[in-house]
């Protein structure tokens, strides 16, 4: 059973829960979905993608998310286990920023990786969420290990509907299950739902601020 403390560690819970269901339910649908892994339930392909935009990120909040990112890490990473990390930031250069190259197989390496990303100032024409998408895709083409479940998971302040249509192609194409955190003012809109996978009970959520990010991860058994 998840215990749920506070506000923050529910918001978390949240995000563990729609990543353990991958783990452990069995999709006859259709066999295309990557939604569990038969063999020990321990191995993904994780892709995380965070919206770094100025106007809604702070050097400290940037701190918090970096936190939740290495928590996020952490609990995919037990011993034994095999999963494949990504973590890709847009909204303020104007080149997609890959901060922890896929794939990165431990989250040591990935906490390395991720403890250089420093604050990015806005840009002109900076990247967007489909940019990071379409490079998610590429990659999962390339280095996607079969019969893993592949999972992409967003955190954004400002959702973009455009994203809709490759959210729909990664998940066609790749197998791939999009988790959509929306946060501030769009958490909680029709487009939150639109963007995440479905069951969007499981998939879209919504929070009040990154402040809730910092938390730490709950424990989940099945």
């Amino acid at each position: 059973m998840v215990k749920m403390h506070n506000t923050g560690v529910c918001v978390w819970t949240n995000v563990c829960i729609g990543l353990a269901l991958l783990f452990f339910t069995t999709v006859d649908a259709d066999p295309t979905r990557a939604f569990n892994n038969p063999l020990n339930g321990r191995a993904v392909d994780l892709f995380i993608i965070v919206d770094e935009n100025n106007t809604y990120m702070s050097v400290m909040q940037l701190g918090l998310v970096k936190t939740a990112l290495q928590n996020m890490a952490n609990e995919l990473n037990p011993v034994g286990s095999s999963p494949q990390f990504g973590a890709f930031f847009y909204g303020a250069t104007s080149s997609l920023s890959t901060v922890v190259p896929y794939p990165t197989i431990t989250a040591v390496a990935f906490k390395a990786k991720l403890d250089l990303k420093q604050y990015s100032m806005m840009q002109a024409n900076p990247s967007t969420l489909v940019t990071a998408l379409n490079t998610v895709d590429s990659l999962c083409q390339s280095s996607c290990r079969p019969a893993i479940p592949r999972v992409t998971v967003v955190f954004s302040s400002v959702l973009d509907l455009t994203a809709q249509a490759t959210i729909r192609q990664l998940e066609r194409n790749r197998g791939m299950t999009v988790i959509v955190v929306g946060i501030g003012s769009y958490a909680g809109t029709p487009i939150l739902n639109q963007l995440a996978s479905h069951p969007v009970q499981h998939y879209a959520i919504p929070i009040g601020n990154l402040f809730e990010l910092n938390v730490v991860a709950a424990h989940i058994s099945s």
